[in-house]
Order: structure tokens, then C-alpha cells, then sequence
């Protein structure tokens, strides 16, 4: 009978219950579940990815700049709401690979020109909600972005790194007898948000612009037209050249779709 009551008076109180997240959209748990890809099918469109990449011999991590646009919508709806008036969250798959998880980062994040800052929480929103920041968290291999999502396209922007490995990873490397070392793509359902943070589902089909930073001597080659030597420049050490390698934009293709290869010309 007192935990009856203790409970009834927790509930209609408050009293120091715990944070809750909100719970507009699906439920979030590992991997992409049935419900979140038809959820997240019913709501985005037009999505582009822009990647920036450089590439370093024999480094073990890819680093990268990721811009991912995306447009919010609800079926039937404009402009589009959830439960209690708020826009539908961009949830994005991003799963730090086992055994390797120093190497997989996310940092300098951005939604729609403003900073996000990782809330686990959402204090933030809760202590500052007109502050400069915008506020996401993680949850069960996935960036969840409420704050500042807007009706139409939103872009969210962030660096990031991921392993680059001799098997069993998205971004893989061969070396031959020779010494010569050469990095491509093994993008398979369920290891692309282990490269970057993306929609990890074939219906979501998206453009994709690819740019290049390769170290002297080196070449690449993706699933587009590229178009070879845009620019040269120094490098830090002012002994060696950097290329810069620019591809066309890709008409809208499945994620596991986009390819690519680099290595020295031969």
C-alpha cells in the first residue's frame, strides 16, 4: 500500500524522477530496426552526402568531414509536427567498431550553422533553452538531433575519424610485396555508420559529392565521374604535394552503392 502511494505521489508531483528523452519518434535501440527504417523512410528526403577525405600513407585512421542534408518531413502534414508540436529528430547510424573504438570520433558538430554539444542528458536544453548551442545525444549506436531541427532541409556538418584496417572494417587496406599500400571501401549493410555517420538503409537513397585530399603519387577512383588534378598545394612539411581529387555528384543511389578507391599511380 506505501509503494502504491509513494508511486501515485511521484507521478503526480514529479519528484526527483529521473531524466526522460523525449520520446517523439521511434524507440532507438542497436542497429536498424524494421520500425526505425520505415519511420525514418516516412519522414526524410532528399538527401545529399559531401564528403571531404584525406588520406595519409599508412595512417590508421580516415579522416574526414562529413555535410549531410536531409529534409524533414511528415506524410500528409506541412509543416510536419510530432506529439507535442516538434519537428521529427534526424537520427543518424554511427556505431564505433569493436576493439577500435579510439579511432572512430566525431567532433566539431553543427546543425544548421550552429554548435551542437553532446547533452547525454538534455540538461542543456533544459538550464539554457535559448542558449548558442544546440543540444543531440547518443543512443544505442545512433546520433539523435531534436534541438534545432527545422520543417524542410536541414543540414548537420562534423569532422570525424574512423579505423582503417587489413579486414573486418568499412575502410579497408592492402599492402603489396612491392610496399605499395592501397585503401578502398567495403561498405555492406550494417558497417557504413562505422566509416561516417549516415542513414544506414537502402531506401534511403542519397546523392553523394566526394572530394579528395591524397598524398603525392597517389590517384583515386569512386562509382563517378571524377575530375582529376582540380588543384595542388604544399604540404605542412613543404616536401611533399597534396592532390585534391573532386568527383561529380551521383544521382540518388543506395548507400552500400558508393564506392571508392585510392592508391599510387602505377
Amino acid at each position: 500500500m506505501k509503494l502504491l502511494l509513494l508511486t501515485l505521489l511521484f507521478a503526480v508531483c514529479g519528484l526527483a524522477a529521473p531524466a526522460q528523452m523525449p520520446q517523439s519518434g521511434p524507440p532507438i535501440g542497436p542497429g536498424v530496426s524494421h520500425d526505425l527504417a520505415v519511420w525514418r523512410a516516412a519522414h526524410y528526403s532528399d538527401i545529399c552526402y559531401k564528403l571531404d577525405l584525406t588520406l595519409e600513407k599508412m595512417s590508421p585512421v580516415l579522416k574526414g568531414t562529413i555535410e549531410i542534408h536531409v529534409k524533414v518531413t511528415q506524410p500528409g502534414s506541412v509543416p510536419p509536427a510530432v506529439a507535442g508540436g516538434a519537428v521529427s529528430p534526424i537520427i543518424l547510424d554511427w556505431r564505433r567498431l569493436a576493439g577500435h573504438e579510439k579511432d572512430s570520433t566525431v567532433s566539431n558538430i553543427t546543425i544548421n550553422g550552429v554548435s551542437a554539444l553532446l547533452d547525454p542528458d538534455l540538461r542543456l536544453l533544459e538550464l539554457t533553452p535559448n542558449g548558442p548551442e544546440r543540444a543531440f545525444y547518443e543512443s544505442n549506436e545512433h546520433l539523435v538531433f531534436r534541438d534545432g531541427v527545422v520543417a524542410g532541409e536541414n543540414i548537420i556538418k562534423l569532422d570525424f575519424t574512423s579505423p582503417i584496417l587489413t579486414n573486418g572494417s568499412a575502410i579497408m587496406r592492402q599492402v603489396d610485396k612491392d610496399g605499395s599500400e592501397y585503401i578502398y571501401s567495403h561498405f555492406t549493410h550494417g558497417n557504413v555508420n562505422t566509416a561516417f555517420p549516415s542513414f544506414d538503409q537502402p531506401d534511403l537513397k542519397a546523392s553523394f559529392q566526394l572530394k579528395f585530399y591524397l598524398p603525392d603519387e597517389w590517384k583515386a577512383i569512386s562509382n563517378t565521374d571524377g575530375e582529376y588534378f582540380i588543384e595542388q598545394s604544399w604540404g605542412t612539411t613543404g616536401q611533399s604535394r597534396d592532390w585534391t581529387i573532386e568527383f561529380k555528384e551521383t544521382k540518388p543511389i543506395s548507400i552500400y552503392d558508393f564506392q571508392f578507391k585510392a592508391g599510387p599511380k602505377k
